[in-house]
């Protein structure tokens, strides 16, 4: 035997011998049936999600609520809204009582004939229409800061106010025709109107949109939140409700009416930033 040769264990393989290492798993081949199914379930999960990322799927705060909260926004611009109101008021009665004169003297028996009431009525027309367009937007405004937290001044609110006069306008004589052709046909439809264009005062003021814009963004946030604003109206009526007895349910209404004097701009604001982070968070995936 070789000396530099050494024995070969038994059972160890030769060197010609060398072994076939076993194939390697192949990946098992997805069916297209089964493929299908994965990326329809993918498909569906994924519109869940985004479903779930929808305003309308966000439940806002109780209309309860805005008790508390339309009286912290109310306490914010408490001065300017008062001021707001008793300016509108001495605008309305001067205005009536310019119709007033310019109807003359009533006849010699006392009584007013069809004369005296042209002037009047025509006074009182434009005493409504100033209304609306400087208290109508100024007191939005003025609402819509307030539920922000914002001070806001007199002249700042009544500027907003002359700058929107028109639309303004417009917009509530539109929206006053829809809904009360609604509640004369069949009631329900004006009730629904009120519902859809609730919204449409705040966003003319807030985003300084034209008419018809203010009322189609209403209308598709009244679809988005739908309970938010039933649950708005629903406790405006329940105060209004007591002042159906003479002057202690007046008087209760009144006094439930001023915590909410701001609820409908809050009501704004929070559909507003709720929106905002729904669509912040569905275009960054945050």
């Amino acid at each position: 035997m070789d000396p530099d040769s050494s024995p070969i264990p038994p059972n160890a393989p030769t060197p010609e011998t060398n072994p076939i290492p076993p194939p390697s798993p192949q990946p098992e081949e997805t069916s297209p049936q089964s493929k299908t199914t994965s990326e329809t379930f993918a498909s569906q999960f994924n519109n869940s999600q985004a479903e779930d990322n929808r305003p309308d799927n966000k439940s806002l705060p109780s209309a309860f609520g805005l008790f508390k909260l339309g009286w912290e926004a109310l306490k914010v611009n408490a001065q300017t809204l008062v001021l707001l109101g008793l300016f509108s008021i001495f605008l309305f009665f001067c205005v009536g009582l310019i119709g007033f004169i310019f109807s003359g003297p009533p006849s010699l028996s006392g009584h007013m004939n069809a004369s005296h009431f042209g002037p009047i009525l025509v006074s009182y027309a434009v005493a409504m229409l100033l209304f609306l367009g400087l208290f109508g937007p100024a007191t939005a405004f003025t609402q819509i800061e307030s539920a922000k937290q914002n001070k806001v001044g007199f002249k700042e609110a009544l500027g907003k106010g002359t700058h929107l006069a028109f639309r303004f306008i417009g917009l509530s004589i539109l929206v006053a025709i829809i809904v009360i052709i609604g509640l004369v046909l069949l009631f329900i439809p004006g009730v629904l109107m009120i519902k859809r264009y609730l919204m449409s005062p705040y966003l003319l003021v807030d985003k300084d949109l034209s008419v018809a814009e203010a009322m189609r963004q209403s209308a598709a946030l009244s679809k988005q939140h739908s309970q938010g604003l039933w649950g708005l109206l629903g406790v405006q009526v329940l105060i209004g409700l007591p002042s159906i007895v003479p002057l202690i349910g007046s008087l209760v209404s009144l006094v439930l009416g001023i915590p909410y004097y701001c609820a409908p701009a809050v009501r704004y604001v929070q559909i507003n930033q709720l929106t905002s982070a729904s669509t912040q968070k569905a275009t960054t995936g945050v």
